[in-house]
């Protein structure tokens, strides 16, 4: 963490969330964190985490506390950024995350930030960005147990702050929406439905793009409401990966179950060691593609 790079960056911050069209952001309720932090207490933030670009939004409705936050960061941000990025990254607070493993260093260093760091903790108890702007998904265990182990040993109260975050549309979105969901409709060979309402075009895009998935997976089209017939993809793309890497689905949560399967198709690359065959990276890229689908279509 260098403060001085925290502050000497937040122009470039501003300006990606400007390319995300975020024009301004409101906040409610700052003066919990603010207490919390004059009270030299282990502060942690658990917000929900519906949009990429969260930690920011998050980082600039607190830069009148003029202090920034360490961020646990999943790995993969880290894999996809260029060399300055990541090192920038590191220096504005970030550390990364093996979501799929033991990552003991990564424990240890959540750990001693709220034990001895005088700046706030960011954890996304989520694990993963679901796209949603008005529910609250399962939190895993995570946040939880970091915040438990450095409560055993601290010299200070550690504060855990929940967090809600939800954008709003300055403009009224509903010619953008139509003109969207009719290049959906073309895309599926279809005439734009323009005299439905749009809640029921989007619905009826949703279930045809469904059946092509239950075509690919289940082989037909299936009955019964939107609801159990996603349930009924989902699990089938779970319970095949599950079977094939020899995972049984422990936990009955979807984000847990996806979990698992993850770090077994992660350790089989890494036992492979670049010994795989073209038909095992195939596999593996569909198992995880899968996943993503079973996690998406659940929330």
């Amino acid at each position: 963490m260098t403060p001085w790079w925290f502050r000497l960056t937040g122009p470039m911050r501003r300006r990606a969330l400007q390319k995300q069209k975020i024009v301004r952001v409101d906040v409610q309720g700052i003066e919990h964190l603010k207490q919390a932090i004059a009270n030299n207490h282990g502060v942690m933030l658990t917000p929900n985490h519906s949009f990429h670009w969260d930690s920011y939004c998050l980082i600039d409705a607190t830069k009148e506390l003029r202090t920034p936050f360490y961020i646990m960061t999943a790995w993969q941000v880290f894999a996809m950024s260029k060399s300055f990025e990541r090192h920038s990254m590191q220096r504005c607070g970030c550390f990364s995350v093996d979501r799929e493993g033991s990552d003991v260093q990564s424990l240890k260093t959540a750990v001693d930030v709220l034990q001895n760091q005088k700046h706030p903790l960011l954890i996304f108890p989520e694990g993963d960005v679901y796209h949603m702007n008005d529910r609250v998904t399962a939190f895993r265990d995570g946040a939880a147990a970091i915040a438990i182990l450095a409560a055993r040993k601290a010299l200070r109260p550690i504060s855990i702050l929940p967090v809600a975050m939800k954008r709003w549309y300055t403009q009224d979105p509903t010619p953008s929406l139509l003109q969207t969901i009719g290049r959906l409709e073309k895309r599926l060979y279809w005439r734009p439905q323009s005299s439905m309402p749009i809640k029921e075009r989007v619905l009826h895009v949703a279930k045809g793009l469904l059946s092509l998935k239950e075509m690919e997976h289940l082989r037909m089209p299936q009955t019964g409401s939107l609801s159990e017939r996603v349930e009924r993809l989902s699990s089938t793309l779970l319970v095949d990966s599950e079977a094939r890497y020899g995972r049984q689905a422990k936990q009955a949560l979807i984000p847990e179950r996806v979990k698992e399967v993850r770090r077994a198709i992660i350790e089989a690359r890494e036992t492979a060691a670049g010994s795989a065959t073209p038909e095992q990276e195939t596999q593996w890229t569909a198992d995880m593609d899968n996943n993503c689908i079973a996690t998406q279509a659940t929330t």
